[in-house]
């Protein structure tokens, strides 16, 4: 169970999600408050991302990746790209 968190994130870059790839930051966090968060991974890349996670969200079967930076008890969304690896691995039932 995850505890509770804030979440933040750059209004400029939700504008961009929007726009681009018509998904926002306030789906994305109903959705994991909702239940469709699948999984949290560590950064592949953890000596330049040290403190960064991804999320993989299920958006109708598709999963989406999000990197996320925890401070203290706030949740800094970065941005959000549809993932075909994690949707295969998903649908396969294996993990990386």
């Amino acid at each position: 169970m995850m505890e509770e968190s804030d979440y933040a994130f750059d209004p400029d870059e939700n504008a961009w999600l929007i726009r681009e790839r018509g998904i926002s930051f306030e789906q994305i966090i109903a959705l994991i408050e909702g239940g469709n968060l699948v999984r949290v991974l560590e950064h592949h890349d953890r000596e330049r991302y040290p403190n960064q996670l991804l999320y993989e969200v299920d958006i109708e079967g598709y999963i989406y990746v999000v990197p996320v930076v925890r401070a203290h008890r706030t949740l800094f969304l970065k941005t959000i790209y549809p993932s075909r690896k994690a949707t295969r691995n998903r649908a396969k039932g294996s993990t990386p």
